[in-house]
């Protein structure tokens, strides 16, 4: 299905690229939906979604160095730091104009790590890969890669702060 998504360069708001991919006629009536967060199980695409309902994240810790460590290995990615004032931030690799969220690690003044309700998901090719690195990099796995059905995989695991955290894979 992916395959026959084609972007439909007519559709434009404003100054803005408000671009959705057309499809085919049979399927003609799915085109104008907004169902499409990160997979649309309609279409069986990753598609662009004007309004991310999730614009930045942040994940709190006590021990900045021990967590962007945990982040780094773990993702295989360098976290930035940025100028926040008071606060100590790092920040996940970002886009500006790419899909999807960025956030940072922070250290804030009052504010605990751990014990919160929120869990980020960071998106992977195979979800076990970054598994396999949690452990020695100084976090837990809570559970192992389990299937969530047509929507792909996911791991939930622990950092080095306490925070739940998920990795997601279609595969």
């Amino acid at each position: 299905m992916a395959s026959q998504v084609r972007m439909n360069p007519q559709r434009r708001v404003g100054k803005i690229d408000r671009r959705r991919p057309s499809v085919p006629r049979e399927n003609k009536r799915h085109q104008d939906h907004n169902c499409c967060s990160i997979h649309c199980p309609l279409l069986g695409y990753y598609g662009h979604m004007s309004n991310n309902p999730v614009g930045w994240f942040e994940i709190y810790v006590q021990d900045t160095n021990r967590a962007k460590k945990f982040y780094e290995t773990v993702l295989e990615k360098k976290l930035e730091k940025l100028g926040a004032g008071d606060l100590e931030m790092w920040a996940f690799p970002m886009q500006p104009h790419g899909e999807g969220a960025s956030g940072a690690l922070v250290k804030m003044e009052g504010v605990s790590s751990g014990g919160n309700s929120t869990i980020v998901y960071f998106m992977s090719q195979d979800c076990a890969v970054e598994a396999g690195r949690i452990a020695s990099a100084g976090g837990r796995i809570f559970k192992e890669k389990f299937s969530i059905g047509q929507y792909g995989f996911i791991v939930l695991a622990t950092d080095t702060e306490g925070n739940m955290f998920g990795i997601h894979s279609m595969k």
